[in-house]
């Protein structure tokens, strides 16, 4: 246990606080996909939907999915203080990036035209909005 004022119980401080914003970006996932439900829509590529959500978290940000479960391992990372979950964190974070820059958007894309191209212009891929997008 550490004493107290020392640099160990500062350090699992900062692990508890930094573990606890993954625990709440982990979050993020559990009210989105409730939403792809309401929406009658689905995250998953072999599934794909028939509309765009625009709604819920996604007036926010594009990848609400993708931001909690990354969120949720670095969470991890800093609470263990477990260097390899946070690099794993990164590489998981890449791979998204890849298969929303590479595969997703340009799917979205063909298959919506021009109302994805105004939801992708007024919401951003990875950091979130302050305020909610409202469609016209």
């Amino acid at each position: 246990m550490p004493q107290p004022g020392s640099s160990a119980q500062s350090t699992c401080s900062y692990r508890r606080s930094w573990a606890a914003g993954g625990v709440t970006g982990g979050h993020l996932g559990f009210v989105a996909q409730p939403q792809n439900a309401i929406e009658q829509s689905t995250p998953a590529p072999i599934a794909p939907t028939h509309h765009l959500v625009v709604t819920g978290l996604y007036r926010y940000v594009r990848n609400p999915i993708y931001i909690a479960l990354v969120s949720v391992t670095v969470g991890q990372a800093l609470l263990f203080g477990d260097g390899r979950l946070l690099w794993y964190g990164a590489v998981v974070w890449l791979a998204f990036h890849l298969f929303v820059v590479l595969y997703e958007e340009p799917t979205l894309q063909l298959k919506f035209g021009i109302e994805y191209e105004t939801f992708r212009a007024n919401v951003p891929r990875w950091i979130p909005r302050l305020t909610p997008w409202r469609t016209a």
